[in-house]
């Protein structure tokens, strides 16, 4: 049977707890930000200001004359993208070491984390490595979702082009991305709406740590065979001997470790629960 850190559904929890447990500091820094600012500009001699501040805790060289202070939202946005990505980033690897995916498929899936953990999954689950290496574009929307691929890739690429500088043509990819997202789906689905690379704001982020944990949860219920989860579920539990107690032990890992639902329980074991 599976080891306990690797069941999808402990995945997927410690992820959603994880991202649960930043997002009060992540408000607080942003909050504190916006506090800096409104009291920057309140000052008649901002430069002084900002030198009188920086000096305070332990910047005493600083040069702030040529710095647009409204970047320094950005910088802050960009900076819990990074780190809302990187959870997800380990997220994703964590199932890509479920004993059931292949080695080979590991070493020839490319693309990026989110794209090279579904050609993982979608070729281990057919029991053929080659497959992860030409994975339809259709593949990794069925795993996570039209929209949630397109705000995940969305951000990716604001973070990479704000980072290091990447040419133009990233931006038009950013602009192409924005135009073709689903604002309705957003805001019925996530009472959000996605904002232009160059106006981005923290309610972004929030969507995107959202996305993200409706992502993984995805990814985390397709990632194996249900059909070859519950022979062994019925194999590790056929020692209890009262037909009942055994089916309720059953449904109950396959809500808990693997993410099924009612209906989907009651398809996969035949019978209605």
């Amino acid at each position: 049977m599976f080891d306990e850190l690797e069941k999808p559904g402990r995945i997927e929890s410690q992820f959603r707890h994880e991202l649960g447990a930043i997002n009060p500091y992540l408000c607080l820094v942003d909050s504190a930000v916006e506090f800096f600012l409104e009291e920057t500009e309140a000052k008649p001699d901002r430069a002084k200001f900002l030198q009188i501040i920086a000096g305070k805790y332990g910047h005493h060289h600083l040069y702030t004359e040529h710095l647009g202070m409204n970047d320094l939202r950005k910088f802050v946005h960009l900076a819990h993208i990074a780190l809302i990505n990187s959870k997800a980033e380990a997220a994703c690897q964590r199932i890509q070491q479920i004993k059931i995916m292949l080695k080979e498929s590991k070493n020839i899936a490319r693309g990026d984390f989110l794209r090279k953990t579904i050609a993982i999954i979608y070729s281990s689950k057919k029991g053929d490595y080659k497959l992860a290496e030409n994975v339809e574009h259709e593949t990794f929307e069925n795993y996570v979702g039209k929209t949630e691929l397109e705000i995940i890739d969305y951000f990716r690429i604001i973070r990479n082009t704000e980072f290091h500088s990447l040419k133009d043509k990233k931006l038009n990819t950013l602009l192409e991305i924005y135009n073709s997202t689903d604002q309705d789906f957003l805001k019925k689905e996530y009472k959000s709406k996605l904002n232009k690379p160059e106006e981005i704001t923290s309610k972004d982020v929030i969507l995107l740590s959202k996305v993200w944990q409706k992502s993984i949860k995805k990814i985390c219920k397709k990632c194996l065979n249900m059909e070859t989860v519950y022979g062994e579920l019925q194999s590790t539990y056929k020692g209890i001997s009262n037909d009942e107690r055994r089916k309720n032990k059953i449904i109950q890992s396959l809500k808990q470790d693997f993410l099924q639902t009612d209906e989907e329980i009651s398809t996969i074991m035949g019978t209605q629960i």
